[in-house]
């Protein structure tokens, strides 16, 4: 049994994980506001549910912090940005279970869900893993789940699902985490995707207007989280002039034929049954 749980992350599902162990687990609880856009609600929710709160942006005032549990200590990284150092993750008495909204071992890395709709797969995913010292995202599989991307689906959809479901996955494992009776998946023969960092972005955020209607459908989607924004504006490039993307909207039509059309402020391209119409500006 654990003597320790400290939370580390942000946003929906983190929320949701200090609800499950402040029902589950009555020994000491930690939560570490670490993001520098932390959600407001976590702090007033985690002390609710009794846990301590570290408040820090230094990452060196973390790993300090962490490297002065000396009992069995249990970490959830939840949508969490910050990296342990092997220090930590070496600690005999420390474990670490994150969540990675991916299907691992595809899309290991940063803003898996954007890459999984631009590269336009049929789906994305999310997964509960062990922390271990061979590489970010490598960790032993507690939990993984295959969600289907539609050709409607945007950056925000997808990410909503896999905090949605990856928060009652949790739920569901919780108790067998902190008992040590979770069964480990193994995978063979899958084709690992490439590695993506924060830095990178479907081709720079740059629309290129030689794409088919399929591939401009899915750029636009890729980085699509309104209401919220987390990235500057896409952009294309004509007549060596450069105009930042403001909107777009996809329609479903009846004509099959191509046609691409440029006029003042607007962009519509059509083919294969779609319309796909953006809005540009300087």
């Amino acid at each position: 049994m654990y003597e320790n749980i400290i939370v580390v992350g942000f946003g929906k599902i983190a929320l949701e994980n200090i609800k499950t162990v402040g029902k589950f687990f009555k020994r000491k609880k930690f939560f570490i506001d670490y993001e520098k856009d932390h959600f407001s609600l976590i702090c007033r929710i985690a002390k609710k549910n009794k846990f301590k709160i570290i408040k820090t942006k230094n990452k060196k005032k973390v790993e300090n912090f962490l490297s002065t549990f000396k009992k069995k200590t249990l970490i959830i990284s939840s949508n969490n940005n910050y990296l342990f150092p092997r220090k930590i993750i070496d600690m005999k008495n420390i474990k670490i279970v994150n969540f990675h909204n991916s299907y691992l071992p595809f899309y290991k890395g940063r803003n898996a869900q954007v890459w999984s709709i631009f590269n336009m797969e049929k789906f994305g995913g999310f997964t509960w893993h062990y922390i271990s010292n061979k590489g970010i995202d490598t960790g032993p599989i507690i939990f993984r789940k295959k969600i289907r991307i539609f050709n409607n689906t945007r950056a925000i959809d997808l990410t909503k699902k896999c905090m949605t479901q990856g928060a009652k996955a949790f739920d569901n494992l919780f108790k067998k985490i902190i008992d040590n009776k979770v069964k480990l998946k193994k995978f063979k023969n899958e084709r690992v995707k490439k590695f993506y960092y924060a830095r990178q972005l479907p081709n720079n955020s740059k629309l290129e207007l030689k794409w088919n209607i399929f591939k401009i459908s899915a750029f636009l989607r890729s980085m699509d989280f309104k209401p919220l924004i987390y990235f500057k504006n896409q952009f294309f490039v004509l007549n060596k002039e450069k105009y930042k993307i403001t909107n777009y909207t996809i329609l479903h039509t009846k004509i099959s034929n191509y046609k691409k059309i440029f006029l003042k402020k607007q962009l519509i391209f059509q083919s294969n049954h779609k319309k796909i119409i953006i809005n540009y500006g300087k």
